[in-house]
């Protein structure tokens, strides 16, 4: 008697837990597939793109005071001269393509330097001219004047034109497809070491 009042009362115990669980056994653990489990979520970038594909760079740079410069905007009568100075020097989105890129044969008659980059610092622009898609970039509220302008040569062909403005970081890219948003603080430091040899410069 004792034996069939145990086995009803283990068959109530038995029915009470399938009706909590909708009629189903529990499981000891519910089993997580591999597509279930939660994955760190991993910042993905393009690959980085190179600026130009080089192997010859001419520098051309110009020493010329803020007031100097000034003067060239405030200048209404600007003879050629003067007015290519002007446009270098203080416009923005001058040159508006690589097409034209037709003066620079006039560049030293209006005070620029010309100097041919070095095959050791050659090895450095190309670490350099790469997008940099961890580095710091900004640019300041002042005016921008453009002293420094790199000629990119491939095989003797001009495939590139830079000009930059270090004091503001804004820089005019032309012959690329890469981001000059991504041509980052750093670069332009490392840019500034070379061109300017870490100086101070007065302007």
């Amino acid at each position: 008697m004792k034996l069939i009042t145990l086995f009803i009362l283990l068959l109530i115990l038995n029915s009470c837990s399938l009706e909590q669980n909708g009629g189903a056994p529990l499981p000891e653990e519910l089993p997580i597939h591999e597509s279930e489990k939660i994955q760190p979520k991993i910042e993905q970038h393009e690959e980085p793109k190179i600026f130009f594909d080089f192997d010859e760079v001419i520098h051309y740079g110009i020493e010329m005071y803020d007031d100097a410069a000034d003067s060239l905007w405030e200048n209404e009568n600007r003879n050629s001269n003067e007015e290519l100075l002007h446009n270098v020097v203080n416009v923005s989105d001058f040159p508006a393509s690589l097409n034209e890129v037709n003066f620079l044969s006039k560049l030293t008659s209006i005070g620029f330097t010309k100097q041919q980059i070095s095959e050791e610092n050659l090895e450095r622009f190309h670490t350099i001219f790469i997008e940099d898609h961890y580095g710091e970039n900004y640019e300041t509220t002042c005016i921008p004047y453009f002293r420094d302008l790199l000629v990119f040569k491939n095989q003797g062909q001009m495939i590139g034109f830079v000009k930059l403005c270090f004091d503001c970081n804004v820089k005019l890219f032309l012959g690329t497809d890469a981001n000059p948003d991504l041509f980052t603080i750093p670069h332009m430091n490392s840019l500034f070491s070379i061109l300017h040899k870490g100086e101070i410069l007065p302007w």
